[in-house]
């Protein structure tokens, strides 16, 4: 038997802080290498990892990660945490630009992650661009969607009500069937 991890962040050196006095910066930078990250992940049975996409100035890090690695595909796609700041530094066009490009290439299985993630702010505006926005992309080119959900029931069944999520028979047709519900 093996496992897939569906939702990894293999760029995780940008999160990961040192908490060991002990380790040398050396022995920390090489506990949180993708190479580590990865062999730890085979020993633990898990064969296929889905690295997610979650800003615009990481896809080619994403995109090199799965390149080189025969197991490990990727997500194209902006966290709905960076969704005030990628509209903010990207116009729209640009966004939808640089999605279309990345979710095309080989070893890309979905858009995504966009979503509402009310954990530290409430903010929907461009969110909700973004989903509009990659749901007509994920449509066009026949890509799976990742919506990540975080505290937002409310507005999550004003998704899937906009999107028809709530009927179950539409799940298995329609992009979205690959959904992230996280929350």
């Amino acid at each position: 038997m093996f496992l897939i991890d569906s939702h990894c962040h293999l760029n995780v050196l940008k999160f990961a802080t040192k908490k060991d006095e002990e380790e040398s910066e050396e022995e920390f930078l090489e506990r949180y290498s993708v190479d580590a990250i990865i062999q730890r992940a085979h020993k633990a049975s898990i064969k296929y990892m889905l690295a997610i996409g979650t800003e615009l100035t990481d896809v080619d890090e994403i995109l090199n990660i799965a390149d080189n690695h025969e197991n490990i595909f990727r997500s194209v796609g902006i966290h709905p945490q960076e969704a005030q700041k990628h509209c903010a530094n990207y116009s729209h066009d640009k966004i939808a630009e640089i999605i279309k490009k990345h979710s095309a290439l080989p070893k890309t299985v979905a858009i995504g992650e966009i979503g509402l993630d009310y954990h530290f702010e409430r903010e929907s505006e461009n969110a909700g661009w973004l989903i509009d926005s990659f749901k007509q992309i994920s449509e066009k080119e026949k890509s799976k969607l990742i919506i990540q959900r975080l505290q937002n029931e409310i507005d999550n069944m004003k998704i899937d009500s906009k999107y028809h999520l709530d009927e179950k028979e539409n799940l298995s047709k329609d992009p979205l069937e690959f959904y992230d519900i996280i929350g």
